[in-house]
């Protein structure tokens, strides 16, 4: 086996020290890594069957949080050197990317108001007054870095004469504070939910013209007049947990979720945190009714008098049912 870093071009080694199989002929960056290429032979014994085992362990991804390796294998057996029967060892045979930092996500739409508050912006069916998409942007950590895993998302890299395609994603999560206390899960906010905003109630956004939106078409017509609804985004890595190809289960430590639950993608934003500290969670308040004015102190038609006798004050009454008490809240009286 042949491993290459692709920052700077040095190649894997077991050892800590130099030793006569995996020498460093010019330094290298860091005790493990060496400039010039470095042969590691998995012993018979550490065969099983026609599988071999060749482990990484911490002094492999030390001082990185982005990287991307290129891997060579080849095969030789042990006929006298001058026959020896051994495949290729200068074609890469594949790469894989080591990402450890969670994007970082910002709710732009609905217009701002933190989460937790009896406040939001009154949104309607009206066209100039809807909210017809949850609006964010989002990029992937570090910010800067020579390799895969950092930059505005979705990005797009080159590698080796073919596309490399980074994949983070950013994901919206809608509850109904008012009237059930539970979250939109793509169809409706249901009566009861099991667990309440779970792992299943955070949606896919679609990137669009530079930023993550997410239609509401479905979503306002699901809403109820005078309902409060809280908006919550997170940024989502490609990178995933991993124990010998298949998805092993969930081991980040951070509570993703009200109810415990984790994940099996460890680059997820904390959008738990993000809103107790009143960052990346808005509100917005539903009014789809329109206000109700009458007089109570003319009568249609009518003539009065002048002076003391006459009309001295034009009386009425108004009300929006979509709004928190009986008077107007969101509109003014003409």
């Amino acid at each position: 086996v042949g491993i290459q870093r692709n920052s700077d071009g040095y190649w894997y080694r077991e050892q800590d020290n130099p030793s006569a199989d995996q020498p460093c002929l010019s330094g290298g960056g860091g005790t493990r890594w060496c400039q010039n290429r470095v042969t590691l032979d998995a012993p018979v014994d550490n065969l099983v069957g026609a599988n071999w085992t060749f482990a990484l362990g911490d002094p492999f991804y030390a001082g990185r949080t982005t990287e991307t390796y290129k891997v060579y294998f080849w095969a030789r057996d042990l006929v006298d050197s001058a026959y020896r029967n051994a495949n290729s060892s200068l074609t890469m045979t594949t790469l894989f990317h080591y990402e450890s930092m969670a994007p970082s996500s910002t709710l732009i739409a609905p217009a701002s108001a933190a989460c937790n508050q009896e406040v939001g912006q009154w949104y309607s069916e009206i066209s100039t007054f809807s909210l017809p998409s949850l609006i964010g942007t989002a990029f992937d950590r570090p910010e800067s870095s020579t390799n895969v895993g950092y930059g505005p998302s979705p990005s797009t890299w080159t590698l080796y004469g073919g596309p490399l395609y980074f994949a983070d994603s950013a994901e919206i999560q809608v509850r109904d504070v008012t009237f059930t206390g539970n979250c939109w899960n793509g169809s409706a906010f249901p009566a009861t939910q099991s667990p309440v905003c779970g792992v299943t109630t955070w949606q896919q956004m679609t990137f669009w013209n530079s930023s993550w939106t997410y239609s509401t078409s479905g979503l306002f017509s699901a809403t109820q007049s005078g309902g409060r609804y809280e908006v919550k985004m997170r940024g989502k890595g490609s990178a995933i947990d991993d124990a010998g190809g298949a998805a092993a289960a969930p081991t980040v430590s951070a509570v993703i979720h009200v109810d415990g639950t984790k994940e099996s993608n460890p680059n997820i934003e904390d959008a738990a945190n993000n809103a107790e500290s009143g960052r990346n969670c808005r509100s917005f308040r539903v009014d789809k009714s329109s206000p109700a004015a009458g007089f109570t102190s003319l009568a249609h038609d009518s003539s009065y008098a002048s002076g003391a006798a006459g009309v001295t004050n034009i009386e009425g009454t108004a009300s929006d049912s979509g709004s928190e008490i009986p008077s107007l809240s969101s509109q003014v009286l003409e």
